[in-house]
């Protein structure tokens, strides 16, 4: 991790007016310094950019994703208007680290989708300090997990995979019932975020009534009192670009749950 340190300690001076001399300008004219360039592999669109980021004005730091904790997961989209950083994100990959100037007025505007705060006026340069960590890509790590765990399922239309490893000749989990199940949560990794097994005890929740994620809303009505089951649930069916338990899991990730029917009311 040490490697990203160095353009951390360089924020005050990369804010300077005076950096201007070594910016380097993308064709659609987003200014940017490249501090550290070892990425042989580059982002591409769909790809998740784990960074450390800071940002702020010449004279203030607004947000500096250490003071949380954690990293920020930033999704490589299309750009947001020309000069936008998403345009300089592509040329970043896994421990890449760049600075970004952009206009206050279109990060704002454009990407918060909220007016100038107080005490940044028309006009201001903003700056953007990243550092990668890692480059994700939701698609190619679960075609890559299934392929190591040899799992041929299909995926549902909704992009729900399900199977049935124990089946059940109970009542069906129908919209409206109150459903008791237990279950363990894991990422794709293997890291265990939830058991209700490890706490003996069993979750209850009504089917239909948004209690639950969605994809456990779409699995969970796919099954019978006593069946047990794999759901291999999207992040866009679960906690998508947000994450949940407090960073347990984390933004874009892949859930995998094994479930067991015990009763259906």
């Amino acid at each position: 991790m040490k490697k990203y340190l160095l353009p951390w300690l360089l924020l005050l001076a990369a804010c300077k007016p005076e950096a201007q001399n070594n910016r380097l300008v993308t064709p659609n004219g987003l200014e940017y310094e490249m501090h550290v360039n070892v990425a042989k592999e580059k982002a591409v669109l769909g790809d998740i950019l784990v960074i450390d980021m800071k940002y702020g004005t010449a004279d203030s730091l607004i947000f500096d994703s250490k003071s949380y904790g954690r990293p920020v997961y930033l999704q490589v989209t299309n750009p947001a208007y020309t000069g936008s950083m998403e345009e300089g994100l592509v040329l970043l990959g896994a421990g890449d680290s760049a600075t970004f100037y952009l206009s206050a007025d279109s990060v704002y505007n454009r990407i918060f989708n909220q007016p100038l705060p107080q005490g940044i006026k028309p006009g201001s340069e903003m700056v953007f300090h990243i550092g990668v960590l890692a480059v994700r890509n939701e698609d190619r790590d679960l075609e890559k997990f299934l392929l190591n765990q040899g799992i041929s399922d299909t995926a549902r239309n909704s992009g729900l995979l399900i199977s049935r490893k124990l089946g059940g000749k109970g009542k069906a989990a129908l919209s409206g019932k109150k459903i008791t199940v237990h279950y363990t949560g894991t990422l794709l990794d293997g890291t265990k975020f939830d058991s209700s097994r490890d706490r003996n005890e069993p979750f209850t929740f009504v089917l239909g009534e948004g209690q639950v994620i969605q994809g456990w809303e779409e699995g969970i009505a796919l099954l019978r009192e006593g069946d047990v089951a794999r759901l291999i649930i999207p992040s866009y069916l679960a906690y998508g670009p947000k994450g949940a338990g407090g960073g347990l899991i984390p933004p874009y990730a892949t859930l995998l749950f094994e479930v067991e029917v015990l009763k259906v009311d």
